[in-house]
């Protein structure tokens, strides 16, 4: 009787998916500021949603904590517990999923079906998560180097930020005497017409503007932002605002 239960849920989800893809066939059809590419991702989006627990972002490896105690600092994002968010695997976007992000390995986690594991994703299949109103998105290139970048801008300029963490060991004369720290590393990067360019500081953000380049720096200057006190809003708004010298 639960097999046959089973199997009528998952054919009446099929049904509810194969339906909304030619209900929004249909519609991108008769209009068209609707894609059919945006009709197929609405119904697996939809068939996603559906499905629930039976996921596939639940094939990963099991994740391992790390061993030792870490004294100072923790190696995720944001804070040393998982975050509701969501995640896409496979093009197919999965809405208010458990996620962290281990900024030492690099890796994106979740739990297993039944919450009593942790699972690491494979990165292969993820082209973006949101952890919270963070975005992410996964880079395949050689510069910058692949991985997983947060989204700071993104318009017709992009700004994306890379932050890595190590763990630092300091041995003391007996073992309960080590210390472990978490340092972190923050790089800025704009992608331009030449692709992704590095920045770190106020004036290597800026040349990046070229010509348009005295014109952000009165912008800042008469908005009176401030490098030092909140960088991350200084770079979207002069990004924002160079967007709008170049449309």
């Amino acid at each position: 009787m639960l097999m046959f239960a089973v199997k009528f849920v998952h054919d009446l989800l099929l049904i509810l998916f194969f339906s909304a893809l030619c209900c929004n066939h249909l519609f991108s059809q008769a209009s068209s500021n609707v894609s059919s590419d945006t009709a197929v991702k609405n119904a697996l989006r939809i068939y996603a949603n559906a499905t629930g627990d039976q996921a596939p972002y639940y094939n990963g490896i099991q994740y391992r904590r790390y061993p030792n105690f870490i004294h100072y600092g923790h190696p995720f994002f944001i804070a040393d517990s998982l975050i509701k968010g969501s995640v896409t695997y496979d093009n197919v976007t999965f809405e208010n999923v458990m996620l962290q992000y281990d900024e030492v390995n690099d890796e994106l986690i979740t739990t297993d079906v039944q919450g009593d594991n942790l699972v690491q994703l494979p990165k292969q299949k993820i082209s973006g998560f949101t952890i919270g109103p963070h975005s992410f998105i996964n880079l395949s290139q050689t510069y910058p180097d692949a991985g997983y970048y947060r989204v700071l801008y993104n318009g017709k300029s992009q700004i994306i930020v890379k932050e890595s963490k190590s763990i630092q060991v300091k041995h003391g004369r007996v073992a309960a005497e080590t210390e472990r720290t978490v340092y972190s590393a923050t790089d800025y990067y704009l992608k331009t017409a030449k692709g992704y360019e590095k920045f770190n500081r106020l004036n290597s953000f800026l040349s990046l503007f070229n010509e348009q380049r005295k014109e952000v720096a009165r912008f800042i200057r008469d908005k009176k932002l401030r490098f030092r006190n909140d960088r991350e809003n200084l770079y979207y708004q002069a990004a924002s605002f160079y967007d709008q010298l170049t449309d």
